[in-house]
């Protein structure tokens, strides 16, 4: 592997100054690993050191992986991007938006792609009072498919494709990839995408032992004080649900495997292929235009330059001086972690870290910083 001084420099400081307590990156090149290097330890005891297999949750990370599953069954002609979403899920026929205090019909068809482009006009409120009491009366069994009809219990925000928002849309989507494969979410995503690629421990649930034994401790920003927290991922309502948007776990020698593979086309190192490069280059293009969205406007705690296309944001302008060629493209998680890939070079990154609320990680700054000094390192 290739050497990355100032850049394992960095990531050593967000450990040693930062009080990041375990984090770690790997980047790979057309499917060879040029750079890994891990600093922290999983536990509070500092008696596990951090590393490739070290497990963590995903949170938002989840997201590209789902709507890759997406893209597979559009490829395969089993799913229809333009179609309205009650055509899988009949359920959404009574969405509804309020005017005043009156119940309408939304004007626009919420479609397959309104869910991909998160404009379809849900939010991300997970504490509604149907989702509560959905989640109560299932005594915690709650399943992906029953979490529909609370969801959309509650009014649509704004008319569909009227603009982006943040939101559920990729839980739902997993529930449409359920109903279009006849699977669970989480076989598909199994069988399609983790073991064909090789990524042996990335699931939506792990056991309390696996938790104990291979996750690293789960830890809070607040206020300047780090503080240990629950070992638990509250986007997973229950076992039987599995959260498109935020439900996986896995550790970044897993997750490189992916991001290689986006990085490369859709194929893996192993030559299996999850996507056609048109499709990969599809995902990347500009969702928003529509939208009237400038990429200086577009926010959502991944820095400036961005747009939005299938389901991962898109370097559009590199006037914040980001060093990454137009069309990297990713997402990020909860809890830090960070996911990027570019075709131009091939390279697939993931950064791995397990706390919340850290001011330094939204806005996307340690992420935008890190990936400028990878690439002003591997362009000497």
């Amino acid at each position: 592997m290739r050497k990355f001084p100032k850049l394992t420099e960095y990531i050593d400081k967000l450990h040693t100054e930062a009080g990041v307590p375990s984090c770690g990156l790997i980047v790979y090149k057309n499917h060879e690993k040029i750079y890994e290097h891990f600093i922290g330890h999983e536990d509070s005891e500092k008696t596990k050191e951090a590393n490739a297999e070290t497990l963590y949750f995903m949170f938002s990370c989840t997201k590209p992986m789902t709507v890759t599953a997406g893209m597979m069954l559009w490829e395969r002609g089993l799913l229809d991007l333009d179609a309205p979403v009650e055509k899988y899920l009949p359920e959404f026929k009574d969405v509804y938006l309020l005017r005043d205090t009156e119940r309408v019909k939304p004007v626009n068809t919420m479609t397959v792609r309104h869910l991909f482009t998160m404009s379809a006009g849900l939010d991300y409120r997970l504490d509604t009072e149907p989702i509560k009491e959905a989640i109560k009366r299932s005594n915690n069994t709650i399943t992906t498919r029953e979490m529909m009809s609370a969801i959309i219990a509650s009014p649509l925000s704004f008319e569909p494709g009227e603009k982006f928002q943040y939101s559920l849309c990729h839980d739902v989507l997993a529930c449409v990839i359920e109903a279009v494969s006849g699977k669970r979410f989480s076989d598909f995503m199994r069988e399609n995408i983790f073991e064909p690629l090789g990524m042996k421990n990335t699931k939506f649930y792990i056991s309390a032992e696996e938790k104990d034994a291979k996750m690293a401790n789960l830890y809070k920003w607040d206020e300047g004080v780090i503080r240990k927290f629950s070992k638990n991922n509250r986007y997973n309502f229950s076992p039987n649900y599995e959260s498109g948007g935020a439900g996986l776990t896995s550790c970044a020698s897993d997750y490189a495997l992916f991001a290689d593979a986006m990085a490369c086309g859709g194929v893996g190192k192993n030559g299996y292929r999850l996507l056609k490069p048109e499709t990969v280059e599809l995902m990347k293009r500009d969702a928003l235009a529509e939208f009237l969205v400038h990429p200086e406007t577009f926010s959502t705690g991944v820095g400036k330059g961005y747009t939005y296309g299938l389901g991962v944001r898109v370097l559009a302008d590199k006037a914040d001086g980001e060093k990454a060629p137009l069309g990297e493209f990713g997402w990020d998680g909860a809890a830090g972690s960070c996911f990027s890939a570019e075709t131009d070079n091939g390279i697939g990154m993931i950064y791995v870290q397990h706390m919340f609320m850290w001011p330094h990680a939204e806005g996307g700054d340690v992420h935008v910083k890190m990936r400028n000094i990878f690439y002003e390192e591997y362009e000497k």
